[in-house]
C-alpha cells in the first residue's frame, strides 16, 4: 500500500537508516514494493558537512497536502 503511494509520486526515492541490518532488506523492499535490482545500496559513514536530511512529522491525515502545509511548501 504504502509503496505503490510513494511510486505514484513519481520522484526519486531515498532512504537512509543507521539501523537496519542486511538481514531485513527482503522485508524492507517487499513493504515498499521495490524491486531489488533496481535498488542502490550504500553503506558508508556519512559525516560530511556538505550533507543533510530533514525529517517531518505530518500531523493529521498524513497526506500529501497536510505535509506540504505543514513544511511551508
Amino acid at each position: 500500500m504504502i509503496g505503490s503511494f510513494l511510486r505514484s509520486l513519481g520522484t526519486q526515492l531515498v532512504f537512509l537508516t543507521a539501523t537496519m541490518p542486511p538481514r531485513n532488506e527482503a522485508e524492507f523492499f517487499s513493504t515498499f514494493g521495490l524491486e531489488r535490482d533496481r535498488v542502490y545500496i550504500v553503506r558508508q559513514d556519512t559525516t560530511r558537512l556538505n550533507i543533510a536530511y530533514v525529517v517531518y512529522s505530518v500531523l493529521g491525515s498524513g497526506s500529501i497536502t497536510a505535509l506540504e502545509d505543514q513544511a511551508g511548501i
